[in-house]
């Protein structure tokens, strides 16, 4: 599958003299990522453009390398409470805290 290289906007090239300036400033403002994908990803990628759900190929690629990046920082924080429980654990008297607050809590909610 042949795909435009360059600043495009949902697949259109963009004229750097046109009403598009904008938008191509913002292309080459940002670094580009080059990559290859199988046709049938990409034709997941464009049924998601024609939807709405995201704007572009560019966008969804975008969205879905910040959510890996959040989804490995978020398993670095995991691992990390999880070390600091296994160096210190929380003692008897921790655990009897922590659930008479949670029964307290709840206690006092209207329902």
């Amino acid at each position: 599958m042949r795909v435009n290289v360059g600043p495009s906007v949902l697949g259109q090239r963009i004229d750097p003299h046109s009403s598009g300036r904008n938008a191509f400033r913002y292309a080459k403002s940002m670094p580009q990522l080059v990559t290859r994908l199988d046709d049938g990803l990409v034709e997941k990628i464009d049924k998601l453009v024609k939807e709405g759900v995201v704007s572009s190929r560019s966008a969804a690629v975008r969205r879905a390398l910040e959510d890996f990046v959040e989804s490995e920082r978020r398993r670095k924080v995991g691992e990390a409470i999880v070390a600091g429980y296994l160096q210190t654990p929380a003692s008897e008297t921790d655990h009897l805290t922590t659930d008479a607050s949670a029964i307290a809590m709840i206690a006092e909610e209207p329902w």
